[in-house]
């Protein structure tokens, strides 16, 4: 277009959005660009890039007549928000992908904080325009080092930033749009929202922009510069294209941020791998050790039982007898699961051996139906349970009694365990339950993560008072085929 300057005008210093061309048609005059001083006469040409502060006086007789040529940066380039091809704010909210996390309030902000530290210094400052960025919570977080004067002499952005509307949050959100006010002294802010994947981060605010005849309260300057339309688009096309930048800087960071988790993970994988194999082979040279120790163990009960016979000590030799069959039962079985004819036998071993150390004090009575016996329970399920009982439920110098009953509940099995002793109050039986839950080396405990493991949560494991004292232990064992991978 062609720009008219009458005779003696000031054209006051105004920023220009986008790269232009100025070819002087006629008249005389001084142009300024970013304090340079440089001759307007007819002919002469300039050529200046986005973000310039020009200034023009015409100091002849006559019209000074210029022709302009922009070239707004971003135009074209792409949609604004809620123009063709987004769909506005709902649109710009739906844009996230279902499979996308929501970021939090910091995430966002530590993204737009580092997007920020990236492309001002190639971007915003290189070309030296007034703007300010919020984030999605509304505090300022980057400002441009200078402003128009007209700022300056009525709020000064730098110095005063709280008292500056442009540097303040927005009375109402219109998060997913392009929006444009008119501060309290007249110019006009463009915004521009900030997006990545569809999650909003904040805005960037930028333009300053006034007509001359709009006037200014407490302003006694010459009259301001007229801001064409070109230079509201170079503007706008600005702020998209800083969007566009912080943006990509954003996908950049996220990617590289997955791709560190993802290297962080490969190595916990592989220092957890190797973990795993030192432990496997320390684990295989212990499992040599402990059968050359089981070796000699056996060959010296063995020697032991035969010296036994050659005394005729038929109590020492049985003793002897019962402790290598508990054991080889130990050490031969590799499944998680044993017969319940195994577990009495192993059982039964150890009660052999509690018999020689209590004398005619112990009585034990099993009630187990011979249908059963083929069932599997839990390896090592039974002996624990005893155990239990001689370590806290017998009382010193009273007899002993235990009684195991085995009994079928269609395809599960319910196995009872009770032993004599004192009575215990209702407040005792559930501290114990409760401790049985815990995840601790008691017997019990143990023997509740056992079951854990096997069967889930389809399991019963109680304790409950006896008629006549002492304690009894309920487990409910599901069918043979319900045991976990």
């Amino acid at each position: 277009g062609t720009v008219v300057l009458n005779p003696h005008a000031h054209q006051l210093p105004h920023i220009h959005y986008e790269e232009q061309v100025l070819y002087i048609l006629s008249g005389h005059g001084l142009c300024y660009v970013n304090g340079d001083e440089f001759a307007a006469e007819p002919g002469a040409s300039f050529h200046w890039p986005a973000g310039i502060l020009h200034e023009m006086i015409n100091t002849g007789e006559e019209p000074l007549i210029h022709a302009l040529v922009s070239n707004p940066p971003g135009t074209g380039e792409e949609s604004a928000p809620g123009e063709a091809g987004e769909g506005g704010e709902e649109a710009l909210e739906d844009a996230r992908e279902e499979s996308e996390p929501e970021l939090g309030w910091n995430e966002r902000a530590q993204l737009l904080y580092g997007a920020i530290m990236a492309v001002r210094t190639q971007s915003l400052d290189a070309m030296n325009i007034p703007y300010a960025v919020l984030d999605c919570g509304g505090n300022l977080v980057a400002r441009a080092r200078t402003f128009p004067d007209y700022c300056k002499l009525h709020c000064d952005p730098l110095a005063s930033p709280d008292a500056s509307a442009c540097m303040l949050p927005p009375v109402t959100s219109r998060a997913g749009m392009e929006t444009e006010s008119v501060c309290p002294h007249g110019l006009t802010i463009l915004s521009e929202p900030l997006f990545f994947r569809g999650q909003y981060l904040g805005q960037i605010r930028g333009g300053y922009l006034r007509e001359s005849g709009e006037g200014a309260s407490g302003y006694s300057g010459p009259a301001l510069y007229d801001s064409p339309l070109s230079a509201e688009l170079g503007a706008r096309g600005l702020l998209r294209k800083t969007a566009k930048m912080i943006r990509n800087f954003c996908e950049f960071e996220k990617n590289r941020c997955d791709l560190q988790d993802r290297d962080r993970q490969i190595r916990l994988s592989r220092a957890s791998q190797e973990a795993l194999v030192r432990s496997l082979r320390e684990s295989e040279y212990s499992i040599a050790d402990l059968r050359i120790n089981h070796h000699f163990l056996f060959n010296t009960l063995n020697t032991m039982a035969s010296m036994a016979l050659d005394t005729d000590n038929m109590t020492l030799y049985q003793a002897i007898v019962d402790l290598s069959k508990m054991f080889h039962y130990t050490l031969r079985n590799t499944s998680v699961t044993a017969e319940i004819r195994q577990e009495l036998q192993y059982l039964k071993a150890y009660l052999q051996l509690q018999k020689l150390r209590t004398g005619a004090d112990l009585s034990v009575a099993f009630e187990v139906p011979e249908e059963l016996l083929g069932r599997q329970i839990p390896f090592n399920l039974l002996q624990p349970l005893a155990e239990n009982a001689f370590h806290y439920g017998f009382l010193p110098g009273e007899e002993k009694k235990l009684i195991l009953r085995i009994t079928p509940r269609g395809t599960d099995t319910l196995i009872t365990l009770e032993n004599s002793g004192r009575s215990m109050t209702e407040e005792e039986i559930q501290a114990i339950n409760e401790g049985m839950r815990q995840t601790t080396t008691h017997g019990l405990s143990m023997i509740r993560q056992k079951l854990e493991n096997l069967y889930g949560d389809r399991y019963v494991f109680e304790a409950a008072g006896r008629s006549g004292g002492g304690m009894k232990i309920r487990i409910l064992i599901p069918g043979e085929n319900e045991v976990r991978a």
